[in-house]
């Protein structure tokens, strides 16, 4: 269990839609905790860890439809690894894009939208 290092000021994310993860490589260079990734896709998790086996801080993932998240699923991934869960920060997130991309079909109304 990681101890949380809340002395180091570092602003606390939440990364919603996080794919692979380069939004969160940025803003973990530019000074973010990330405490917590969540993706619908098992797949880009591994390329997320890939890049990631230096860091000391890794983020708990949650691997679920964002439409079926509710905070206490949030908190209770936290919890796995922090003993107090700690406030998060900064809510970021990548949105799928997948119902505009040149190889999906373009409907306005797919539910990735």
């Amino acid at each position: 269990m990681q101890k949380p290092d809340f002395l180091n000021d570092k602003p606390k994310v939440l990364d919603l839609f996080c794919g692979a993860g380069g939004l969160s490589l940025g803003f973990e260079n530019a000074g973010f905790q990330i405490l917590c990734a969540v993706e619908n896709h098992s797949d880009p998790i591994y390329t997320y860890i890939n890049n990631r086996l230096e860091k000391q801080n890794k983020p708990d993932f949650l691997i679920e439809d964002i439409r079926n998240i509710k905070k206490r699923n949030i908190d209770n991934t936290i919890a796995k690894s922090f003993k107090i869960i700690p406030k998060i920060d900064v809510v970021i997130g990548g949105s799928p894009c997948q119902g505009f991309s040149l190889r999906g079909r373009r409907e306005i109304n797919d539910p990735r939208n």
